[in-house]
């Protein structure tokens, strides 16, 4: 019990530590939780703000809105990332990123829901700032190249001009060579007209000389304006390089937006002290059982101590709604770096649960595979988030960096005292029966079950889901993906199990907004 908690002031310590405001609230819509996040955000305490109606942060025109939201969540759903506005203390408005998600009792019953709203009106701003850099910047280079363009269109009427001078010159070179033919026929014995005649004749060469010579310079003024038309290109190219570094500029506004890598470590490390913790109660459990005997005396005794286990037990469901909901929390801050993804754990855990009972396998390994399926990606931190919501295809490089996940998954859960082999399931869901998976390139029985179920859920999950650079697949696709690797991929005998769900159980995988 104090491992629990201790477990639970560690998670309560993490949640009042968060950026972001973290609330609770009950079905009367009143406030029952405030982090420090939230004094922040808001600027009420908590003193002021537990009690009050939620609609104290909802402005009016979005209460219709909010109250269908809240219909969904009351009902078990998840909504993640709606961007909407919030009223702070003294009527100042926020834009905001919220995430519901609902809050249950032991029963499975929702008795509340909780919020987590990130204040993003700076990052709005942002964005907003550098779109119109953006098009004040397009507007320059469109004004630019409009100039440019003038200009490359003067200078083309400066070289016809030129060209038609050298035509005019070429003519009057025509002309005087035949005045000269002239001249020379006219040639008699007077020796003072033969004089003017050489004369004559001497002038016209040097008019052909000059208008070569203005030739030539016409020639090197068409080479001149090309030589501005290739300055005035560069200077286009130059406008393109500028246009992008404000786009790289704008990535890296973007990897702000991002969940803290260190909170995320520290929801994985009260994974596992919560896990360690129900693992211990129940182990207990079973020794005061055995414990029961014929002898009334003892069993008085027994009796006595199972009524003390009995109120252990109920602490120990509430430490096990308290595992559950940070894994949650871990699971949420991995989505929130890649929410085009949101809830792919939460499916991948839930359907590798369903198959590991289809497979007969008892409740507590089910608890295991799911609790590694909602975990299998958490090393996803580790990889640049314009990877991972890039649409289209990514290069051979970028592969590689979304490989390293698996590694780094394994490396936040290996030293956590799981009763069940979480870490060696998420290190192992990509590797293939065959040898063609990664990172270790293991083979048949050196795959652990639980990584081959992880394996099969992951596939079909992912291929039946949107992703930013496709749609998603029909389940059927998805089927015959694993019916084809069969044996060669996948294990055998996990397969079945998944196909007779699908097609004998009417399995269905949860749409995105209820994960």
């Amino acid at each position: 019990m104090a491992h629990g908690r201790e477990a639970i002031e560690r998670l309560a310590a993490i949640v009042n530590a968060s950026d972001d405001a973290i609330i609770g609230k009950d079905l009367d819509r009143k406030i029952t939780s405030w982090n420090l996040g939230a004094e922040r955000v808001f600027g009420y305490t908590a003193q002021e703000a537990i009690g009050k109606p939620i609609e104290l942060l909802i402005p009016a025109e979005n209460l219709e809105a909010e109250n269908l939201i809240m219909q969904r969540v009351l009902k078990g759903e998840w909504v993640s990332h709606l961007i909407t506005e919030r009223i702070c203390k003294g009527g100042r408005r926020i834009n905001a990123s919220v995430t519901l998600s609902p809050i249950f009792d032991a029963t499975g019953k929702v008795v509340g829901a909780s919020k987590i709203v990130r204040d993003i009106s700076m990052e709005i701003k942002a964005q907003q700032a550098l779109r119109d850099a953006n098009k004040a910047l397009a507007y320059q280079n469109e004004e630019k190249a409009k100039r440019v363009a003038e200009l490359v269109v003067a200078h083309d009427e400066k070289a016809k001009r030129a060209a038609e001078l050298v035509i005019a010159n070429e003519e009057l070179l025509f002309q005087n060579q035949e005045k000269a033919k002239r001249v020379a026929e006219l040639v008699v014995a007077n020796d003072e007209k033969a004089k003017r005649a050489a004369e004559l004749v001497v002038a016209n060469k040097e008019l052909v000389f000059q208008n070569r010579e203005k030739a030539k310079r016409v020639a090197e003024l068409v080479v001149a304006n090309e030589e501005k038309a290739n300055r005035a290109a560069e200077l286009v190219v130059a406008n393109e390089e500028l246009l992008f570094q404000n786009q790289e500029k704008a990535k890296r506004v973007a990897e702000l937006v991002v969940a803290n890598d260190e909170k995320a470590k520290r929801a994985a490390e009260l994974v596992v002290a919560n896990e360690e913790l129900l693992f211990q109660n129940r182990e207990k459990a079973k020794r005061v059982a055995e414990l029961v005997i014929v002898n009334e005396e003892k069993a008085n005794r027994a009796a006595d101590l199972l009524i003390a286990i009995a109120e252990k037990i109920v602490d120990q469901n509430n430490l096990q709604r308290s595992l559950m909901q940070t894994i949650d929390i871990a699971r949420e801050l991995g989505e929130l770096r890649d929410p085009y993804t949101s809830g792919h754990e939460k499916h991948v855990g839930d359907l590798a649960r369903a198959i590991a009972a289809q497979m007969g396998w008892n409740e507590v390994r089910q608890e295991g595979v799911m609790i590694a399926g909602y975990l299998h990606d958490i090393g996803k931190i580790v990889v640049p988030v314009e990877i991972l919501c890039k649409p289209g295809n990514i290069s051979p490089e970028e592969y590689s960096l979304v490989k390293n996940h698996v590694l780094a998954g394994y490396r936040l859960l290996k030293e956590v005292s799981f009763p069940w082999p979480i870490a060696q399931a998420v290190a192992e869901h990509h590797e293939r029966l065959n040898g063609t998976g990664y990172p270790k390139q293991l083979r048949d029985d050196q795959i652990c079950m639980e990584g081959r179920i992880l394996a099969v859920a992951d596939v079909v999950e992912a291929m039946s889901s949107h992703r930013p650079y496709r749609a998603a697949i029909e389940n059927g696709a998805a089927l015959d993906e694993i019916t084809r690797g069969r044996g060669v991929l996948y294990d055998a005998q996990v397969v079945d199990a998944c196909l007779t769900l699908f097609h004998d159980k009417a399995y269905k995988i949860a749409s995105s907004l209820t994960a």
